[in-house]
């Protein structure tokens, strides 16, 4: 069976590694408080809308990032 090459461009790169930061500061770190809370941390949406990850998809001309 051949193997499927999966290689990320520079920009899906620098995606995973800004997404993987918001993660290690907003969400590892209390992880378990969050579970226990059953509340939805807000903080954590905010600082992912302000990393654009909420513009991905979206044109430009419309206000999103592609």
């Amino acid at each position: 069976m051949e193997h499927i090459g999966y290689n990320l461009t520079q920009d899906q790169i620098s995606l995973r590694d800004r997404a993987r930061h918001i993660a290690n500061a907003y969400i590892k770190p209390r992880v378990e408080e969050i579970d226990k809370k059953g509340e939805f941390p807000w903080d954590v949406q905010n600082a992912f809308k302000e990393a654009g990850f909420f513009a991905i998809g979206i044109p430009k001309e419309y206000g999103g990032s592609e």
